[in-house]
């Protein structure tokens, strides 16, 4: 293997053994060394002692365990070559998260050990990579093994044991182990730490019901398969066509269904739409959840395919009623309460717009004025485009 840019002298080094180097000057004056190097015009594998000028890109210190660029002067000549500080064992570079993927990877950057060649007194033939585990008697376990290639720089996948999530950091430990034939001969490299996160974000939200009554919305949909979901994240808007893009979510759900109160003034329940979407724990949100009409009150063959108002439940009532009537399309709705001279009592629904499905108001027997009306006979009168209908009423205390 050239590891070397001779200029002249026809040598090339392949690795060079260096004592620690206690000093930061840039050029320094070494002196018996030996070198592992390769001849052209003689056998390979050559060991040599020599009085040799060390010129290194950059300072050192005793603390690294790197691979430096070097410039070595023999004879006059200049060649370029690199040397390993400690040249047995793997240098790992850095670790990284796998970008893409599902979580729980990393990948490890490494310079191979120098003893990974033909010529070396002790050859390396594989890589192990090792993950530490804590608490345990063992230390480190094997999670992966690869071939050398004789490539400078390699890089390694490896496991780690949990991702890192918006619950905190979780970090793994790995080790870089150079191998020889023989199994009791081995070169470690230093630990290393890092940590993996899921990168890819939750499948879209399916099966979004939503079921409108009067003073509250049911909404339900299906379970996310994935093990990692924490919650979901519920919106809420007036327009079908402009999803709550940029805006934080209206609530949150650990379970696949949830009721949104407006008993506080229950006839603006009918002037929403939602959207669901599930959140894993790395925060990250899937897509929305698609609402339209076939998402209302369950599924689009449910629809009612004509005008009506039913009879209210209970009949005769104390001290209150409801009122169930269809839509199949959607439409402005009036429903108003009258007594039997024919005078208004309250008004239920006053030319609102509502969704296409079944729908229901509750009357709860008091007038526009909120007193409580007297026993008797009353009327419920509903307008729908051109639709109009009449149903009868008993109120009994």
């Amino acid at each position: 293997m050239n590891l070397g840019n001779p200029v002249d002298n026809k040598e090339d080094i392949v690795a060079a053994f260096i004592p620690p180097i206690s000093t930061t000057d840039t050029s320094i004056e070494l002196g018996t060394m030996q070198f592992f190097y390769q001849n052209s015009y003689g056998p390979t594998g050559l060991y040599i002692s020599e009085s040799i000028s060390l010129t290194y890109d950059h300072a050192i210190t005793t603390t690294e365990d790197k691979i430096y660029e070097l410039t070595r002067n023999k004879n006059g000549p200049v060649d370029q070559a690199r040397c390993w500080i400690n040249p047995d064992k793997p240098i790992l570079e850095g670790i990284y998260d796998v970008p893409d993927d599902e979580g729980l990877m990393v990948r490890i950057d490494s310079w191979r050990s120098a003893y990974e060649d033909p010529a070396a007194p002790v050859v390396v033939t594989h890589y192990e990579v090792h993950r530490y585990i804590p608490g345990t008697l063992v230390d480190w376990e094997l999670v992966g093994s690869v071939p050398g290639d004789g490539e400078d720089h390699k890089q390694f996948f490896a496991p780690t044991r949990r991702d890192t999530t918006v619950g905190g950091l979780y970090t793994s430990t790995f080790m870089i182990r150079a191998c020889t034939a023989d199994t009791l001969t081995y070169f470690d490299s230093d630990p290393i730490t890092g940590y993996s996160i899921d990168n890819l974000p939750p499948a879209d939200a399916e099966g979004l019901a939503v079921a409108y009554h009067y003073g509250s919305v049911d909404l339900s949909w299906t379970a996310n398969p994935a093990p990692d979901i924490v919650h979901y994240n519920i919106y809420r808007g007036t327009d079908p066509g402009a999803p709550p893009v940029g805006l934080p979510p209206f609530a949150q759900a650990t379970g696949t269904t949830w009721t949104d109160d407006l008993s506080g003034d229950p006839g603006t329940a009918y002037d929403y739409v939602y959207w669901v979407a599930a959140v894993d724990d790395a925060g990250q949100e899937g897509v929305w959840s698609v609402w339209g009409e076939s998402a209302v009150t369950g599924l689009e063959s449910d629809m009612p395919a004509a005008y009506a108002l039913h009879g209210n439940v209970p009949n005769p009532f104390n001290p209150q009623t409801v009122l169930y009537y269809d839509l199949p399309a959607a439409s402005r709705v009036s429903l108003v309460i009258y007594d039997i001279s024919g005078a208004k009592v309250r008004v239920l629904r006053d030319n609102v717009q509502e969704p296409a499905g079944r729908r229901e108001a509750v009357w709860d027997g008091r007038n526009d004025a909120g007193v409580r009306v007297s026993s008797g006979v009353y009327f419920c009168r509903m307008e729908a485009g051109a639709f109009r209908a009449t149903e009868r009423m008993m109120l009994v205390k």
